[in-house]
C-alpha cells in the first residue's frame, strides 16, 4: 500500500495490477514500430492488353491468370489491365524488360516525441529477430534473418542488400535501431528496420506472377498484401509481319473532254494485306491501332483488333481491306497512281510502320475540278471561250457556226476544221501537245486506266495555235486592255517560235489585224505583227521574261464598241516546252480614271522682262518721233500717256532698252496634270495652223499636222514657232489616251516685226473652221542711248542761329545745314524713273533734310526727304529733252564734333555725293563734295556743383582773373565770367585775356582748341565749319594762362584743413621754395593756389583769411599763409607725387590758424604756360 497503486490488497487478481502496469508503460515508453504489413510497388505499371491465353486456352509454357493474389482470373479475350482489390495491386502486362521494386511498409508513416524519433517512414518492428522473406507465386525465393543480418545506414536511409542469383531479394535495408521516447532515452527493447524489395526478371515465371513478403517472428507470419502481373516476353521472338499487300477491284467512273481526250471524274479501288503474330500473346484491348496511308485517295479509316474467335488462337492471321476512292481525296489524277501501305501498333511488339506497300501503276486521267473560265479569265479547264482556227475579219464571224470549239475533236490532221493544229489543254495548263509534261508524250492511247478512243498526238508538228474570244462587257468603248500571264518557261516573241518563245497576238475584228502583244505599239500602225503593247504602262510586268507578265496593250483609236468582240491568239512550235495557266484580261488597260484632255489653246506668255518702274516719256499728249503711243484700249488692255507707269505685270512685259527677239511659251498658265499632260500643253495638237500675230498682223503660221517635233519653223525676221512631238493623255498608271494628243510650243517675236515704243501680239489655233485666240502680251521699246550727265556742283558752307559759347569759342548748338546744288540732263529721255530717282547714297556723318527738282519741261517738285521722285513732265513739246536742276538741303548729324589737339575731341567732317537712277539707262553719279573740322556742341553743367566738383562743363562758377580781396567780390558782377568774350582781346577783355579755355569737360590752353587756336570758319579765314566771328587764338598776348574758380564751403563747419583733387593730364609745381618746384613752359607743368578772401564779418582776430596761397609748396608751421605765395601742402618736401592722372591726385592742404568757415567762399587757382600740354578733366573739394 506504498507504491503508486494503494488499493492492491492479497485478494486482487493478478491480471489488474499487470494492467495497470501496462497503462503506465504505455505513457512512459515509446512506440514500437508496427509488424510488416504493406508493401508497395514503384515500378512504371504495365501495359493494358487483352490476352491470348488462359486457364481454358492454355499456351504451352504461359501460367494462366489465378486468383491466389486477391484478384479474378483473366482469360482468353480478356483485358488485363492496372488495378487493384483490396489491399491487393494489378499491374497490367510486361515484356519480360522491367524489374519490379517498391518499398516494405509503405503505409507507415514517421513517429516523433519532442524532437525525438520512436521510428522511421516506412518502419518495420522487430527489426532485430526473425526471418525476412520474398515470397513468388507461392515460393520463398530469398530470405534474411534479422537476428544476424547487420544492414547499413540509418532507418529511411539504409542501404544493404540480400539478394540471390537471379537479383531478387530486399535493397536498401537500414541497421537495426532503437526506438527513442520524449525524454531522449533508447529503449533497446524496441528495434525496428526499413527496407526495399526488388523482383528481378529472370526470377520472373511466363504469363501470370504474384508476390509478397513475410517477416517470420517466431512462431508468427506477418504478411503483406499481394502484387500480380503478366509477364510475356513473346514480342522480340515473333514480331509483327505484313503478307500479300495489293490493291484490287480498280473502277472508273464518269467521263468529259478537253482538246480531244477523255478523262474520268474518279476512280475506286480496295487496299488489301494480311498482318502476321499480331495475336502473340497478347493483342490490343481497345482503340485502333491498324491505320493507312495513302497517295491520290481518300484515306480509309483507321481499324481495330478483332478479338481471337472460338475455333482460333494466338496465331491468327488478321487479314485486312481497306476502301479507296480518289475523288475523295482529289480532284484530279493526271497519269498518276493510286498508293497505299499500313501501320500496326502493338501492346508490346514493335510497331510496323508504312509498310505493306501496294500501288496501281501510272495511268489515270481522272479530273473532276470544276474550274470554270469566265469573260474575262481564261483558266485552261474548261474550253468554253475557246474559238476554232480562224482569220476573223469581221465582228460577225466571231460567232459563225465555224467558229465554235467541239472538245471532243481530235487535233490531228484530217480532223475538224479549225481543230487540226490546236494546242492542248492539259492540267488546266496551255501545252504543246508533245511537251514532256504530257502523258506518254502526247500517244493518250498508250496511258492505261483511261477510257478507250483516245488521241495520239505524238507525232504532231509545226505551228501549234489557240484562239480564244473576249466579249467587250464593260458598257463603253475600249481602246487598250490589259492581259496578266501566269506562265512558265515561256516568253511572248516578235518573231520566233521554239521551246521558250510563243506569240500572243490581239484583234479587234473589222479594225485592225493581229497585233502582236511583244512589240511597242505605234500610232497608227494596226496590220499584222504590228506592235499592241504599251511601252511605259506602269503595270507592265516582265513583258520579255519566261515567268508571270503583265501586258498592257493598245488598239490606238480603234474602238472596239460595247458588246463587240477581240480575239486573242497565240502562236506556238511544236517543240513549245512552257505552259500557261491562266489568262487574265482586264476591259481598259487602267485601274484608275481616264485621263483628262489638254486645255485648249488661249494663252501665251512671254519670257522677255524689261524694267518694271518706267514712267513714259511720249503718248497721245507728248508724241516722240518714231514711237508707238501704248494705245492699249485697242487690245482690250490699258492705254498708257506721258507719266504713266508702264510696270512689268503679267502679260506686260515692261520697258526693254533694246530692241531682241521676243519669245515665249504657248499656254504657259497650264500647269502640269501628271500623267494626263506636261506644264504648257495644249490640246487638238494634231490638227490645224498655229498663227503667230503681232501688232495686229499675222507675221507667220505653222502647220501642225504631223506627229513630230518642228523647231525655229521662222519667218525672214525670225518670227515663228517651235512645238514639240505629239504626246498623249495618259492615266495615272502610264495608259495613253490615243484621242487626246497634246503638244507644247514657244513662239518667237524677231526685232524687224517690232516696233520703238509700244508692241503688242497673239498666237491663234486655226482649226476645224474656227480661230482659238490667246491672251495679248505687250511691250514697250526705248532704244535712246543719250546718258545722264550733271555739272555745276556746289556745296555751300554750313550755319545755323543757334549757337553755344565756351571761353569766348562758339560752337553749333543745333544741327548746322549746307546746300548740294547740281544739275541734270537726258534724265527723261524717253522713258523716265518711277519712285525716288533722286538719291543721296554718300552722306558722311550728315543726312538730306530737303530736295529740290525744278526745269522748263516738268513740274517742280520739292519735298522734306531723303530721297525724291521726279517731277512730271508738263507736255509741253519735247519736254522729255528738259534738264533739271536739283538743290538738297545737307543736315548735319546728331553729333558732338570739336576741332582740337591733345586727341580730346572729335572733329568730323562730312561728305555728300548725289545720283539720278533711270529705269534703262546708267546711274548718274555726282562728284563727292565735303566740308570738314566742324565746332559741334551744346555744354551741360554736368555734375558740377558749387561746393565740391568741377567738370569744366558750364562755366558757371568761373571768374575772371583778380585778387579777390574780400568775400563779396567773388560774386561781384564785374569778376563774373562770360563764355562770349575772347580769351585774347586784351584791349576789349583784359580781365578774359588771361583765360586758360574750357570745353566739352576739359580746361587746356587756348592753342589747343581749334585749327592751333584758331575757331574762325572758312568764311572769314579759318578752316572750320563754325559760327561767325569766332576768335583766333594762334597767338596770344599773354604766356601765362590761369582759370579762376570758386567754391563755398557748405559743410556747416570751419575747415583750416581739407583737401583738392585734380584729375587729367598734368604736373604739380610749386611757384617757389625748395620743394616741387618747376616753371611754366611747353609741357604739363601748373601751379595751383587758393585764397580764402576777408569776411567783413570776422575781423581782428578772428579774420582767417589768407593770400595767394601755394597748394604745392609744404607749409612751415607756424608760418601763417597771409601774405602771397606761403605754402598750405599738408605734406612734407618729398611725399607728394606730382603727377596728375585719370584717377585723379590729392593735395592735402593746411591752413593753420586761418580757415574756410561756414558758408565763405575761397577761389581756386589753376595756371599753365599757354603752350601747356597737358590738360584738366575735373577739380573735387574733399572737406573730410
Amino acid at each position: 500500500t506504498d507504491g503508486l497503486f494503494t488499493d492492491f490488497t492479497s485478494n486482487t487478481l493478478i491480471g489488474v495490477p499487470i494492467d495497470r502496469f501496462n497503462e503506465v508503460l504505455k505513457i512512459l515508453a515509446p512506440t514500437p514500430a508496427p509488424a510488416v504489413r504493406s508493401i508497395n510497388e514503384q515500378s512504371t505499371d504495365g501495359v493494358s492488353a487483352k490476352l491470348s491465353f488462359g486457364a481454358s486456352n492454355p499456351v504451352t509454357d504461359y501460367t494462366s491468370s489465378g486468383t491466389a493474389a486477391g484478384f479474378s482470373a483473366v482469360g482468353r479475350t480478356g483485358t488485363y489491365s492496372v488495378g487493384t482489390s483490396g489491399t491487393s495491386i494489378r499491374l497490367g502486362v510486361y515484356s519480360n524488360e522491367s524489374n519490379i521494386v517498391g518499398v516494405i511498409n509503405n503505409n507507415v508513416a514517421e513517429v516523433v516525441s519532442n524532437g525525438n524519433v520512436a521510428y522511421a517512414t516506412g518502419a518495420f518492428g522487430n527489426g532485430e529477430t526473425g526471418t525476412l522473406k520474398l515470397e513468388l507465386n507461392g515460393t520463398v525465393i530469398q530470405s534474411v534473418d534479422l537476428s544476424s543480418f547487420t544492414g547499413a545506414g540509418k532507418a529511411n536511409t539504409g542501404s544493404a542488400s540480400s539478394l540471390n542469383s537471379d537479383g531478387s531479394g530486399f535493397t536498401n535495408v537500414s541497421l537495426a535501431s532503437s526506438s527513442v521516447d520524449g525524454n531522449g532515452a533508447e529503449w533497446y527493447i524496441f528495434k525496428h528496420r526499413t527496407a526495399k524489395y526488388l523482383m528481378h526478371k529472370d526470377s520472373m515465371k511466363v504469363g501470370w506472377n504474384y508476390m509478397r513478403i513475410v517477416h517470420t517472428v517466431g512462431s508468427t507470419d506477418h504478411t503483406t498484401n499481394y502484387i500480380e502481373w503478366i509477364n510475356d516476353p513473346s514480342g522480340a521472338v515473333d514480331d509483327l509481319k505484313m503478307a500479300l499487300p495489293r490493291i484490287e477491284n480498280v473502277s472508273l467512273v464518269g467521263s468529259k473532254y478537253l482538246s480531244g481526250v477523255q478523262y474520268n471524274t474518279n476512280a475506286t479501288a480496295n487496299y488489301k494485306a494480311d498482318i502476321l503474330n499480331l495475336y502473340r500473346n497478347v493483342y490490343a484491348a481497345s482503340g485502333t491501332p491498324i491505320s493507312f496511308t495513302v497517295t491520290n485517295s481518300s484515306t480509309p479509316s483507321a481499324q481495330s483488333v478483332p478479338d481471337i474467335g472460338g475455333s482460333e488462337n494466338n496465331t491468327k492471321v488478321l487479314g485486312i481491306t481497306a476502301s479507296l476512292n480518289v475523288n475523295a481525296n482529289v480532284d484530279n489524277l493526271l497519269n498518276g497512281a493510286v498508293t497505299a501501305n499500313s501501320t500496326v501498333t502493338h501492346p508490346l511488339k514493335a510497331t510496323i510502320s508504312n509498310t505493306g506497300s501496294a500501288t496501281t501503276g501510272n495511268g489515270f486521267l481522272i479530273d473532276n475540278r470544276t474550274l470554270a473560265s469566265t469573260n474575262l479569265i481564261e483558266k485552261f479547264h474548261d474550253e468554253s471561250f475557246r474559238k476554232a482556227s480562224a482569220s476573223y475579219g469581221t465582228q460577225a464571224s466571231v460567232d459563225a457556226l465555224a467558229s465554235v470549239w467541239n472538245s471532243q475533236n481530235h487535233m490531228t490532221g484530217g480532223g475538224a476544221a479549225g481543230h487540226t493544229d490546236g494546242l492542248l489543254y492539259f492540267n488546266q495548263r496551255l501545252y504543246s501537245p508533245i511537251d514532256g509534261d504530257i502523258p506518254a508524250g502526247g500517244n493518250f492511247t498508250a496511258v492505261s486506266n483511261v477510257s478507250s478512243g483516245q488521241p495520239n498526238y505524238s507525232g504532231v508538228t509545226g505551228t501549234r495555235t489557240f484562239f480564244r474570244v473576249l466579249t467587250n462587257s464593260s458598257g463603253a468603248g475600249i481602246r487598250d486592255l490589259k492581259i496578266t500571264s501566269t506562265k512558265n518557261g515561256t516568253a511572248y516573241s516578235n518573231t520566233n517560235l521554239d521551246a521558250d518563245e510563243i506569240r500572243l497576238f490581239i484583234k479587234n475584228p473589222g479594225a485592225t489585224d493581229y497585233m502582236n502583244v511583244r512589240n511597242t505599239f505605234t500610232y497608227g500602225s494596226v496590220g499584222f505583227n504590228a506592235g499592241a503593247l504599251i511601252d511605259g504602262a506602269g503595270d507592265n510586268s516582265s513583258t520579255t521574261g519566261t515567268g508571270n507578265s503583265v501586258h498592257c496593250v493598245t488598239f490606238g483609236t480603234a474602238s472596239v464598241a460595247n458588246g463587240d468582240y477581240v480575239i486573242v491568239k497565240i502562236e506556238a512550235d511544236e517543240s513549245w516546252s512552257g505552259y500557261l495557266s491562266q489568262l487574265t484580261f482586264q476591259l481598259g488597260a487602267s485601274d484608275v480614271s481616264a485621263p483628262s484632255e489638254a486645255p485648249v489653246l488661249d494663252d501665251i506668255d512671254a519670257n522677255n522682262s524689261g524694267v518694271s518702274d518706267a514712267r513714259l516719256s511720249f503718248g497721245t499728249s507728248n508724241p516722240v518721233a518714231n514711237y508707238s503711243s501704248a494705245t492699249g484700249s485697242s487690245i482690250s488692255t490699258t492705254t498708257f500717256n506721258t507719266n504713266g507707269l508702264y510696270s512689268l505685270s503679267g502679260d506686260r512685259r515692261g520697258v526693254l532698252g533694246s530692241l531682241q527677239n521676243i519669245t515665249g511659251e504657248l499656254n504657259e498658265d497650264v500647269a502640269a496634270s501628271s500623267p494626263n499632260y506636261v506644264a504648257n500643253a495644249f490640246k487638238d495638237a494634231y490638227s490645224g495652223v498655229l498663227v503667230l500675230e503681232v501688232n495686229g498682223i499675222e507675221v507667220h503660221s505653222l502647220n501642225i499636222h504631223n506627229l513630230s517635233a518642228v523647231t525655229d519653223d521662222f519667218n525672214a525676221n525670225d518670227s515663228g514657232f517651235s512645238v514639240s512631238a505629239v504626246s498623249f493623255s495618259e492615266t495615272t498608271d502610264g495608259i495613253p489616251d490615243y484621242t487626246k494628243p497634246y503638244r507644247t510650243g514657244t513662239y518667237q517675236i524677231g526685232t524687224s516685226d517690232q516696233n520703238l515704243g509700244w508692241n503688242y501680239a497673239r498666237v491663234i489655233h486655226r482649226h476645224g473652221g474656227n480661230d482659238y485666240n490667246t491672251n495679248y502680251v505687250e511691250w514697250v521699246v526705248d532704244t535712246n542711248a543719250n546718258a545722264l550727265t550733271s555739272g555745276s556742283l556746289t556745296l555751300s558752307n554750313f550755319g545755323h542761329t543757334d549757337v553755344y559759347y565756351q571761353s569766348g569759342v562758339g560752337y553749333f548748338a543745333s544741327r548746322p545745314t549746307g546746300s548740294y546744288n547740281y544739275f541734270a540732263s537726258n534724265v527723261y529721255k524717253n522713258v523716265y524713273q518711277d519712285g525716288n530717282a533722286i538719291t543721296y547714297p554718300t552722306t558722311t556723318n550728315c543726312s538730306i533734310s530737303n530736295i529740290r527738282i525744278t526745269g522748263s519741261g516738268i513740274h517742280t517738285t520739292s519735298s522734306a526727304a531723303s530721297s525724291l521722285a521726279l517731277g512730271l513732265l508738263n507736255n509741253t513739246t519735247n519736254c522729255q529733252n528738259t534738264n533739271i536742276q536739283v538743290t538738297g538741303t545737307v543736315l548735319f548729324d546728331s553729333l558732338t564734333s570739336i576741332s582740337g589737339g591733345l586727341s580730346l575731341f572729335t572733329a568730323r567732317d562730312i561728305a555728300v555725293a548725289s545720283q539720278i537712277t533711270h529705269p534703262l539707262k546708267a546711274t548718274l553719279s555726282t562728284t563727292q563734295l565735303s566740308k570738314t573740322a566742324f565746332m559741334v556742341h551744346s555744354g551741360t553743367i554736368g555734375s558740377t556743383t558749387l561746393t565740391s566738383d568741377e567738370y569744366f562743363g558750364f562755366e558757371r562758377y568761373r571768374v575772371v582773373s583778380g585778387n579777390y580781396d574780400n568775400q563779396a567780390s567773388v560774386l561781384s558782377s564785374g569778376n563774373k565770367w562770360n563764355s562770349v568774350r575772347s580769351v585774347n582781346d586784351n584791349g576789349s577783355y583784359p580781365e578774359h585775356a588771361t583765360g586758360l579755355v574750357g570745353s566739352n569737360n576739359y580746361l587746356i590752353s587756348p592753342l589747343q582748341i581749334g585749327n592751333d587756336g584758331d575757331t574762325r570758319n572758312t568764311a572769314q579765314g579759318g578752316v572750320l565749319q563754325s559760327p561767325a566771328g569766332n576768335p583766333n587764338y594762334s597767338s596770344l598776348t599773354h604766356a601765362t594762362r590761369s582759370f579762376y574758380r570758386y567754391f563755398r564751403n557748405e559743410t556747416g563747419q570751419a575747415k583750416a584743413t581739407f583737401k583738392l583733387k585734380l584729375y587729367g593730364d598734368a604736373n604739380l609745381i610749386s611757384k617757389s621754395g625748395a620743394f616741387y618746384t618747376g616753371i611754366l613752359a611747353a609741357n604739363k607743368n601748373i601751379t595751383v593756389e587758393v585764397k580764402v578772401p576777408t569776411d567783413p564779418a570776422f575781423t581782428g582776430l578772428d579774420d582767417t583769411s589768407t593770400a595767394w596761397s601755394d597748394a604745392i609748396k609744404p607749409f612751415s608751421s607756424g608760418d601763417q599763409p597771409i601774405v602771397d605765395g606761403k605754402g598750405i601742402l599738408n605734406l612734407g618736401g618729398s611725399d607728394l607725387t606730382q603727377t596728375v592722372g585719370g584717377s585723379g591726385r590729392e593735395i592735402p592742404l593746411q591752413l593753420q590758424a586761418k580757415q574756410v568757415r561756414d558758408d565763405q567762399y575761397f577761389v581756386v587757382k589753376i595756371s599753365a604756360h599757354k603752350d601747356w600740354t597737358g590738360y584738366l578733366s575735373r577739380i573735387q573739394v574733399d572737406y573730410s
